[in-house]
């Protein structure tokens, strides 16, 4: 495995998360950045599924997926 290859799996550096419901976020992420407020339906970190009234601003959690039905929040930024 190369330096690159381990230093990119290790980035903290923010994305932008586009709600799926069939695959996961590229990474776990410790919070999430909400432009506009609405539901956030995702899975956490322990695998329970959590659909949150969220308003704008930051949610902190630590979340693995977030699915696209269920969800309407938006402009949503993940912080790995």
């Amino acid at each position: 495995m190369s330096f690159q290859h381990l230093r990119s799996n290790l980035s903290t550096a923010p994305f932008t998360i586009t709600p799926n419901n069939s695959a996961d976020l590229p990474k776990v992420v410790r919070g999430i950045s909400v432009q506009a407020a609405g539901n956030l339906r995702a899975i956490t970190f322990e695998g329970a599924e959590v659909t949150l009234p969220v308003p704008a601003g930051f949610v902190p959690g630590v979340f693995k997926k977030v699915f696209a039905t269920g969800t309407t929040a938006t402009g949503l930024v993940g912080y790995p």
